[in-house]
C-alpha cells in the first residue's frame, strides 16, 4: 500500500491512487534550475477537473499532502483497477526516454511477488490451494488477503492433483510444479496462479494465468523472485539482512537462520543486483543436464525408501524426492546424514489451516508425505562423487540397523 508522508511524494501517490479512472499529468518547467516548481493536473475524459500548482519552497511540511488527500476524497475513484505498464506508446524524440522493460517484474523473493500480486492485481473471492503446499505461501495469503476464503484440493503421493469440479470467474486456483515435475493445467475458467519456484527461470509457463516464483531454489543467489508480466510495483524499504547473512554464511547453519529470517519478516522489495546478474547469466540447459544426471544417479543407486517417479528428459529436477517406510526411520536417516554433513529437507509439514480443513478435503496423502518424505540435494554444483557419498552414507545407516541405531559409526 502506498502511504503518503511527504510533499515530494504527492505526484506519484496521485497517479497510483487515481489512475486509470482519471488521468494524472505533470507539467514541469522544461528549463534548468526549476526543480522546485510543480503543476499536477487531474483530467476526466480529456477535461481538466483539478490542478495543484506552486513552488515546493513555499510549502510548509505536509501542506501539499493534505491538499492532495482532500482532492482525492472529493473524487469518485470507484471502478478503477490496477493496470500493467506497457511501452507500446510512441516515444518522444528527446534525450530522456522511458526505461526499457522486459516481460518480467523482479522481486526479492517468490513470496514478495505473490504478495504484490494479491495486493495489487487480484481480489479473488475464494482461492483453492493444494493440500501439499509450502507454509510461506499460505502465510502470505492469510496476511495479505485475510478476506479471501481458502479451500484445498488433494494432491496424492505421486504428486498428481485432483482438481475441484468447477470454479467461478472470481475464484482462483494455485498449482505447483513440484520439485521440477511439470504439472498439468487446471481445467477451469477461474483465475490461474502458476507457481514456478521449482523450475529454472527460462522454463516457460504452461498456463495463460499469473506465473510467479522464487529464484533461490535453483540458483545460488542471496535473494530473488519474479512475476511474469510488465508491472510497476512500489517497493518497500528493506535492509535485506537475510540476503546479507546468506552472502556472509560460513556453514549450513547460517543459511538455515537466513531462511528463518525470511520466514519471520519479509517485505515487497526488489531483487539484489548480484542475484539478478547470476540468474540472467546462468546457462539453464547446463543446469538442467547436471541436475538430471545427479537425480538419475540417486534414483538408480539409493537403496533406502522409494522414489516418487522418474523425471522426463525435458524436466529439471529441483530435488530427489523419496518416501521412507516410517517417520521414525526418515528422521533417523536425516539425523545421521546431517552428522555426515549431508543436509536433506522435508517438503512440507501440513499447515494448521489444512488440518482444520481435513473434514472437507482428503488430506490422507498430504499427511503421509509429511511423515514419510525426504528430499535429497541434486544441485548442479555437485557431480557423481557427491551423489556416491549420499548413497554410501545411506548404505552405512541401513547396515547399522537404520532407525534402531541412532548414529552409526562412519
Amino acid at each position: 500500500m502506498f502511504e503518503l508522508h511527504d510533499n515530494s511524494e504527492v505526484y506519484c501517490w496521485l497517479r497510483h491512487t487515481l489512475e486509470p479512472h482519471y488521468t494524472v499529468t505533470a507539467e514541469p518547467s522544461p528549463g534548468y534550475f526549476s526543480e522546485w516548481h510543480y503543476c499536477y493536473r487531474i483530467s476526466d475524459s480529456n477535461h481538466i477537473i483539478a490542478e495543484l500548482m506552486g513552488d515546493f519552497r513555499d510549502l510548509y511540511p505536509g501542506e501539499l499532502v493534505q491538499a492532495a488527500r482532500t482532492l482525492v476524497e472529493s473524487l469518485d475513484c470507484r471502478g478503477g483497477s490496477r493496470r500493467q505498464v506497457h511501452s507500446s506508446a510512441r516515444i518522444p524524440l528527446a534525450s530522456r526516454l522511458p526505461p526499457e522493460r522486459t516481460g518480467t517484474t523482479w522481486f526479492s523473493s517468490g513470496r514478495a511477488a505473490f504478495a504484490w500480486l494479491l495486493q495489487n492485481e487480484l481480489r479473488p473471492r475464494r482461492i483453492y490451494l493444494p493440500t501439499l503446499i509450502c507454509w510461506s505461501l499460505v502465510n502470505v495469503l492469510t496476511r495479505t488477503r485475510p478476506d479471501t476464503e481458502i479451500r484445498f484440493y488433494p494432491v496424492n503421493r505421486q504428486l498428481r492433483p485432483i482438481w475441484p469440479d468447477t470454479l467461478a470467474d472470481d475464484e482462483a486456483i494455485l498449482f505447483v510444479h513440484y520439485f521440477g515435475y511439470e504439472s498439468p493445467v487446471p481445467p477451469t475458467s477461474g483465475i490461474l496462479l502458476e507457481d514456478c519456484s521449482h523450475r529454472p527461470y527460462s522454463c516457460h509457463p504452461v498456463s495463460d494465468g499469473y506465473c510467479f516464483g522464487s529464484l533461490r531454489k535453483i540458483y545460488r543467489v542471496a535473494d530473488g523472485g519474479f512475476l511474469r508480466g510488465r508491472f510497476n510495483p512500489l517497493y518497500e524499504s528493506d535492509r535485506h539482512l537475510d540476503a546479507w547473512l546468506r552472502q556472509q554464511a560460513s556453514d549450513w547453519r547460517d543459511l538455515r537462520e537466513a531462511e528463518n529470517m525470511t520466514d519471520r519478516h519479509w517485505k515487497i522489495t526488489d531483487i539484489g543486483s548480484q542475484s539478478l546478474s547470476t540468474v540472467l547469466t546462468a546457462d539453464d540447459s547446463v543446469i538442467a543436464q547436471r541436475r538430471l544426471q545427479n537425480e538419475r544417479f540417486l534414483y538408480n543407486h539409493l537403496k533406502v525408501g522409494n522414489a516418487v517417479k522418474p523425471y522426463d528428459d525435458s524436466e529439471c529436477p529441483l530435488l530427489h524426492h523419496r518416501y521412507l517406510p516410517s517417520s521414525t526411520e526418515r528422521d533417523s536417516l536425516r539425523k545421521y546424514l546431517m552428522s555426515q554433513r549431508i543436509f536433506t529437507s522435508i517438503h512440507w509439514p501440513a499447515h494448521p489451516l489444512l488440518r482444520q480443513a481435513q473434514d472437507s478435503v482428503d488430506c490422507t496423502d498430504a499427511f503421509a508425505i509429511e511423515e514419510l518424505a525426504l528430499s535429497f540435494p541434486v544441485s548442479q554444483d555437485f557431480g557423481e562423487r557427491e551423489m556416491t557419498s549420499i548413497c554410501d552414507a545411506c548404505d552405512r545407516w541401513h547396515r547399522a540397523g537404520s532407525a534402531r541405531f541412532g548414529n552409526p559409526a562412519a
